[in-house]
C-alpha cells in the first residue's frame, strides 16, 4: 500500500515538473543577440533544467570575449534534457545546430529554474551537472551529485 502511494506521489510530482517545463518555454532573459541569459547569484546558485524542444540535436555553448570557450559546448538531442548549475550573476549560452550555426534559443529550448538547498564549497560553481538525458535519468544524476532541489 505504501509503495503504491509513494509511486503515485512520485508520478504526480514528475508530471507537475514536466507540465511546468512545457508551459515555461523560456526562463531568464534574451539578450540583444537572442542568447540564453541565465541569472545566477553568487550567494545562491541556481540549477537550470534545459529541454530540447526541436526535432534535431542542439548544442549549447558559452562564448567568451575571445570566441568560444573550450569545454563549454554540450549536445542535447531532440527531446532530451541537461542540467546546468550557475553561480554567476549573468551567464549566457548560445544555441547552435549540429553544423554550429547559431540560432535563437528562445524558440528551441525550454528552461526551468530550480531552487536548490545550500551547496557545499566543492559543489559551488558554474558547470554542467548532467547532459543529454531523459528526464528521469536527469533527476537521478542530479540526486547522485547530492544537489537537492526545493519543490
Amino acid at each position: 500500500m505504501m509503495k503504491t502511494i509513494t509511486a503515485t506521489l512520485f508520478f504526480i510530482l514528475l508530471l507537475a515538473n514536466l507540465t511546468a517545463c512545457r508551459t515555461q518555454r523560456f526562463h531568464g532573459h534574451a539578450s540583444a543577440d537572442n542568447n540564453l541569459l541565465l541569472q545566477g547569484k553568487q550567494q545562491a546558485p541556481t540549477l537550470y533544467l534545459l529541454h530540447n524542444l526541436t526535432n534535431q540535436p542542439l548544442y549549447l555553448n558559452h562564448e567568451t570575449g575571445h570566441g568560444m570557450s573550450a569545454g563549454w559546448a554540450s549536445k542535447i538531442d531532440s527531446g532530451k534534457w541537461s542540467a546546468f548549475l550557475v553561480d554567476k550573476p549573468h551567464f549566457s549560452l548560445i544555441c547552435q545546430t549540429s553544423t554550429f550555426k547559431t540560432i535563437t534559443c528562445k524558440h528551441h529550448i525550454a528552461v526551468l529554474a530550480q531552487a536548490i538547498q545550500p551547496l557545499t564549497k566543492q559543489q559551488i560553481g558554474t558547470y554542467w551537472v548532467a547532459e543529454n538525458q531523459a528526464y528521469t535519468a536527469l533527476l537521478s544524476e542530479i540526486k547522485k551529485r547530492k544537489i537537492k532541489r526545493l519543490l
